[in-house]
């Protein structure tokens, strides 16, 4: 019986040869090989730490790669997402077309002290790739620096956002919402970043492949804003609008379900590996 290498061997020299096919999810924890988290490809599932350390290290040196960052609590709830913004020919991508970071404020607080130290090197991610060391070392310096200023910058708005909150009656103020009914890019990337999966408690869809459903009907005075907006898979967004059942968002993210015989059900932000 043969087995599939556990790290880029498995890759066999893999090399982009361009059109970006793959969508990379990593915590900061295994880019810094800090944890045995696994990656993810989307539509394909869990990778290998070091899998995921090479095809980062592949998307580091390709300019058209698109990197979007998760700032999460130490707990892993999501808090804010952000974008790194790249400089170079956008219409070039390699072999992953976008690569998206989870990192905790722990581990943000560090990394950031790190890089204010000149100490942050992206030699360990690099070196996964197994080739143009030169190149894809600087390259990959460039990335991982500009992933911890953008979280940081996504952290310290969410800090803002968070104290107007806590200030506001209803325990959102309403900074994001838009007066819209579909909701803005940046308000469906935080979204589906803190949902993750469908809100029905028992289903497991992943909350990009949903619909964002507004909790209290948009034709109903319900607002496009966080505090309104939840992931529903099709299915569960049909069920919702039974007259039978009932479901409201007295926080923002946490989801209250009532079934037709009365039984209630809660449920909270699920949670990314950091």
């Amino acid at each position: 019986m043969s087995f599939v290498p556990p790290g880029p061997a498995a890759m066999g020299g893999l090399c982009p040869v361009g059109g970006g096919k793959l969508d990379l999810r990593v915590p900061w924890s295994t880019l810094a090989e800090e944890s045995r988290e696994p990656g993810y490809l989307g539509r394909l599932g869990p990778i290998t730490p070091g899998q995921a350390r090479y095809l980062a290290g592949l998307a580091a040196a390709e300019a058209g790669t698109q990197w979007r960052v998760i700032v999460t609590s130490s707990q892993g709830r999501a808090e804010a997402v952000t974008r790194v913004l790249r400089h170079g020919n956008d219409a070039v991508a390699g072999l992953v077309d976008r690569v998206t970071v989870t990192i905790s404020r722990d581990a943000l607080q560090l990394s950031a002290a790190q890089l204010s130290a000149a100490q942050l090197s992206g030699a360990q991610l690099s070196a996964a790739t197994g080739h143009q060391a030169g190149k894809s070392t600087a390259a990959a310096e460039r990335v991982l620096a500009a992933v911890v200023r953008a979280a940081v910058r996504a952290a310290d708005e969410a800090d803002l956002r968070t104290a107007a909150d806590v200030a506001a009656s209803g325990g959102c103020a309403h900074r994001e919402a838009s007066a819209a009914y579909r909701p803005p890019t940046r308000l469906w990337e935080y979204v589906t970043a803190r949902d993750l999966t469908c809100r029905f408690p028992t289903c497991r869809q992943p909350a990009w492949r949903c619909d964002l459903d507004h909790t209290t009907p948009y034709d109903k005075g319900g607002r496009t804003c966080r505090c309104n907006l939840g992931g529903l898979c099709r299915f569960h967004h049909q069920l919702k609008q039974h007259r039978l059942w009932q479901l409201t968002q007295p926080v923002p993210g946490t989801f209250t379900w009532t079934t037709p015989t009365g039984r209630t059900y809660a449920i909270e932000p699920d949670m990314h590996p950091v």
